[in-house]
């Protein structure tokens, strides 16, 4: 059984991004990240096919939505409640 972890700290995701991306030594291994806007949104998909949301104050994984790139048209999943949503494609 899988033990729900929640953060008790520093709630914000992008607080925590910007902090990792201040350290020399993690910044290699964080992805490309930005706070979510329309135009944020359209760059990130300008260089990737998938991108992922992930709202700042959530924890565990919940109301992760993936985002496809599909033939100049944009969909979207939501993978509501689990821990590592999995790409069917």
């Amino acid at each position: 059984m899988a033990v729900a972890y929640k953060s008790s700290t520093v709630k914000s995701k992008w607080t925590k991004t910007l902090w990792l991306l201040g350290d020399p030594n993690l910044k290699a291994y964080v992805p490309a990240t930005q706070p979510f806007s329309k135009s944020n949104l359209k760059s990130m998909l300008s260089s990737y096919s998938t991108v992922y949301f992930k709202p700042t104050n959530g924890s565990g994984g919940h109301n992760i939505i993936r985002i496809k790139k599909k033939e100049k048209r944009v969909s979207d999943s939501a993978e509501y409640g689990k821990e590592n949503p999995q790409d069917p494609g």
